[in-house]
């Protein structure tokens, strides 16, 4: 399926307007990104909570003691499909890109001696 077969088109005269606007663009990215690009990082000045990165939350409580609530085929069920739809988030910003992309117009050259 074609974003184009779903999309009427001022949806997607908007959304190349939407990419156009780079600054734009990169912080919708960044925030609806950022929950998964930043797990379990260090920020500057904040303390480390590896209840913030979804695989150690798997398996930790929220008194960060490590509670086995989940066999190993159920956590590796649970890891993959969170990559999965890590995937899937990714592909919809690169098709996003691909209505940014706009068809030049060729115009025809008029031959005047005809």
């Amino acid at each position: 399926m074609k974003l184009q077969d779903i999309l009427t088109q001022p949806e997607i005269e908007a959304i190349q307007k939407f990419l156009d606007n780079k600054p734009l663009k990169n912080g919708i990215k960044k925030v609806l990104l950022s929950s998964v690009y930043e797990q379990g990082t260090i920020p500057l000045k904040g303390a480390y909570d590896p209840n913030f990165n979804f695989a150690m939350s798997l398996v930790y409580d929220l008194q960060q003691n490590i509670e086995y609530k989940l066999n190993n085929e159920e956590l590796g069920e649970k890891l993959r499909a969170s990559v999965a739809g890590i995937r899937l988030l990714q592909q919809g910003f690169k098709d996003l890109e691909s209505l940014g992309v706009k068809e030049e117009k060729v115009e025809e050259e008029i031959n005047e001696a005809r």
